[in-house]
């Protein structure tokens, strides 16, 4: 049996027409869950990620306030000291303007001799 070029045009015609479309097909129909896959994973990490940095930049905003709201704390507790010092220091100098509040007796006047 003899294979004429027309045969073989037939043959390569009849695969393009037939073949190629089915072989498409095909592929599409194993190559679709894979690309979804592939899809969803980017998706739900593009969407991870901005949800974590969303997390994060609230996290630092907490930590943020709440140091400056111990910086605050401290800063009263700084002053408070340095007012107590203050005090401690005005009653250690002149008692009697304090309330005379040391342990020494107080002289007394005896007027009944």
């Amino acid at each position: 049996m003899e294979m004429h070029s027309g045969d073989i045009a037939a043959m390569v015609v009849s695969f393009f027409i037939l073949g190629v479309p089915i072989i498409g097909f095909t592929a599409k129909m194993v190559m679709k869950p894979m690309v979804d896959a592939i899809v969803r994973l980017r998706e739900a990490g593009i969407t991870g990620t901005t949800q974590q940095q969303a997390l994060e930049q609230r996290q630092i905003v907490e930590l943020q306030e709440e140091m400056q709201s111990l910086r605050r704390t401290v800063e009263r507790l700084v002053e408070a000291e340095s007012f107590n010092r203050q005090l401690g220091a005005g009653e250690k100098r002149d008692p009697i303007l304090a309330g005379s509040t040391s342990h020494e007796p107080r002289a007394t006047s005896n007027t009944e001799e």
